[in-house]
């Protein structure tokens, strides 16, 4: 068997509250993780190693509803940005 392709997938273990206080955690995401997850994902986008973050689908949902530039959507839209169940 020869391997032609590997994908690595990037996924964020999402645990509020236990390394920090649980308002401190989401701040980071919204304002530190997510948007640095876009601009490497952006920065990657079309060369051979793209990036895809992945996140629990409740701080998506956050970050969607807090995204006023429409920043955050348009990554989602553009594949930068997923989900898992």
């Amino acid at each position: 068997m020869n391997i032609k392709e590997v994908f690595v997938i990037f996924k964020t273990h999402l645990d509020i509250g236990f390394t920090n206080y649980a308002e401190n955690i989401v701040d980071n995401y919204i304002n530190i993780f997510i948007p640095n997850a876009i601009k490497v994902g952006y920065a990657l986008k079309n060369t051979d190693t793209p990036f895809i973050w992945t996140v629990g689908s409740w701080m998506i949902d956050r970050a969607l509803k807090n995204d006023e530039s429409e920043i955050v959507s348009k990554a989602v839209e553009d594949g930068i940005l997923n989900w898992h169940g």
